[in-house]
């Protein structure tokens, strides 16, 4: 199968294109604020900031599997944080799921790629079904899709997605 090519209206160049400003704006922000004995937490909050009062929504994406760590980023006021495969879905959503949208946790090696397109259905069934109980979730991939996942199998991804995400 071919991949399709997706072209972007001027629109949607002209909002990719300001998100890129924004970010070197930001950046400079945060390159400006580096100095002896500033956090990391402060440079994370600083950027927050910035990036809210823009209008933008802040992500952690930083495929985290360590709860406590999910637990500290939570505090950083992120709007999401993306949580890594293999982690407990429920756990953490017991832990930090009425601070934070949580991101996650779908698998791309282990569930994704090399299962059946019925077992991937499932498996995203039982991720949506333990994450989306009081909102606050957002479906994706753990880290990326590797690029000889089966078609199908992102299809029927999606199509659990569909069927089972809706709030």
């Amino acid at each position: 199968m071919r991949p399709r090519l997706v072209l972007k209206t001027s629109a949607e160049v002209s909002g990719i294109r300001e998100s890129c400003q924004l970010a070197v704006r930001v950046l400079g922000e945060v390159r400006g604020a580096l100095a002896a004995g500033v956090s990391t937490a402060e440079l994370d909050r600083l950027a927050a900031a910035r990036i809210r009062e823009a209008g933008g929504i802040v992500f952690y994406h930083g495929n985290e599997k360590s709860i406590p760590h999910l637990a500290l980023m939570a505090g950083l006021g992120f709007d999401a944080i993306n949580v890594g495969e293999g982690v407990d879905i429920g756990e953490v959503k017991r832990a930090i799921g009425g601070q934070v949208c949580i991101m996650g946790n779908l698998d791309p090696l282990h569930d994704l790629q090399p299962r059946s397109s019925q077992e991937v259905g499932e498996v995203v069934r039982e991720i949506v079904e333990t994450a989306k109980p009081g909102g606050g979730y957002l479906f994706c991939t753990g880290e990326g899709v590797p690029h000889n996942t089966p078609v199908e199998n992102l299809q029927a991804m999606h199509r659990a997605v569909r069927t089972y995400g809706k709030y």
